[in-house]
């Protein structure tokens, strides 16, 4: 569990900070980390794989919940997106 949830800290920063070819480092670093963490505690081999597979899938969807969040902030930031300006939710009277 705690693995999974580094994988998805791990992905939140790469979505933050970098572009998607950061996933690929990020993905084989988190696998060797889950590999050795069975390895280490004596899992078997099915347990591993299904723990390798579920931190990747956590550094994936925390790279796309860092990169959302990295876009609503420079949209924030900037005031406008395509030169429009920034919905406010409040709409004028025709």
């Amino acid at each position: 569990m705690i693995v999974i949830l580094l994988g998805v800290l791990l992905g939140a920063v790469l979505g933050l900070r970098f572009k998607m070819f950061a996933l690929v480092p990020g993905m084989l670093l988190g696998l060797m980390i889950a590999g050795v963490r069975g390895i280490a505690h004596g899992d078997g081999i099915w347990h591993i794989a299904a723990t390798m597979v579920l931190v990747v899938v956590a550094i994936q969807l925390g790279f796309l919940a860092g990169s959302v969040v990295a876009n609503v902030a420079n949209i924030k930031r900037c005031g406008t997106r395509r030169g429009h300006s920034v919905s406010t939710g409040i709409s004028r009277p025709i």
